[in-house]
């Protein structure tokens, strides 16, 4: 029994903090070579960042790689949370209504590594390891999943638009409720990384460790470049697209008072047709001791 716990005890630490093994091109795992967005695969609904302005100001933006105005509060960093760099992207439905409840898919084929129903983003947190046709692995971030309708499990394999949950609904609590009158923030926070664990990643500010998903932020280092340059986050719709289907290259952003605006971002709808085509969301959590508490990621 004791050689039996003590070889538990191993299996353990060589399958990792989500108790799967990652990071091995073992004969298991599919070649991920041709990807969708993780919202809008069946429904024929469109996504996208919300880019919100008030005049000329630009009150909102949950784009990937920018600081977001519309955030409050202190942050792990020991920065406010609108100094920060958005290391995915929230996604929203583009026609104004609640994303509460969309369909959430697997971005390609791959293997799910992290599934914990034991923490709260708010919300559950999948991890989908892929191997791309270079061999290099990458793997989908999904946060914000409603707590009762994970449908996948650690250590199986996923499919190209197979369901993983749906999106929790969010109250907001940003800086400008007056632009938000539903109250509601329901959104995806999604990402794409060349690194499973995040837990240690942040070196120069210890109080944001402790968790595989990471914090969704960097700082002051833009998440191209962090941890490590081309070995951290990327531009996920940028990522998925250049490998994807048919885009619909219309925008969620409110029109800008001036013609001098430059598009920050398109919407993205997922369509089922294997026609590659090469083209070129957020608020506050609260911090309590280490721990970042729940209204938004």
């Amino acid at each position: 029994m004791r050689v039996l716990a003590t070889g538990m005890a191993l299996l353990i630490l060589v399958l990792g903090p989500a108790g799967i093994a990652h990071g091995q091109n073992d004969a298991t795992l599919p070649v991920a070579d041709l990807f969708s967005p993780p919202l809008g695969f069946r429904d024929g609904l469109s996504y996208a960042p919300r880019i919100e302005y008030a005049g000329n100001d630009l009150i909102e933006n949950t784009d990937y790689g920018v600081m977001n105005p519309d955030l409050v509060g202190s942050t792990c960093f020991g920065r406010p949370w609108e100094t920060i760099y958005h290391a995915g992207e929230d996604l929203y439905r583009a026609d104004g209504e609640s994303t509460a409840g969309a369909e959430v898919t697997a971005v390609a084929d791959g293997r799910v590594v992290y599934a914990n129903l034991f923490i709260n983003y708010p919300g559950l947190v999948v991890i989908v390891e892929h191997l791309l046709p270079s061999k290099e692995l990458v793997y989908s971030v999904y946060i914000h999943l409603d707590d009762n309708t994970i449908s996948v499990e650690e250590g199986e394999l996923v499919e190209r638009g197979q369901r993983v949950g749906t999106v929790l609904y969010q109250r907001y609590a940003g800086r400008f409720p007056d632009q938000h009158p539903d109250g509601d923030d329901s959104h995806l926070h999604f990402e794409m990384r060349y690194f499973y664990d995040a837990s240690d990643i942040y070196e120069d500010h210890l109080a944001c460790n402790g968790r595989v998903p990471g914090r969704g932020y960097t700082y002051p280092i833009h998440p191209d470049d962090f941890p490590e340059a081309d070995a951290g986050y990327t531009d996920p719709s940028t990522f998925v697209e250049i490998r994807s289907v048919t885009r619909t290259p219309t925008s969620t952003a409110t029109p800008a008072p001036t013609a001098s605006r430059t598009p920050v971002s398109a919407v993205v709808t997922a369509t089922d047709s294997p026609l590659p085509t090469p083209y070129s969301p957020l608020l506050p959590l609260l911090i309590c001791g280490t721990e970042w508490m729940a209204v938004g990621y």
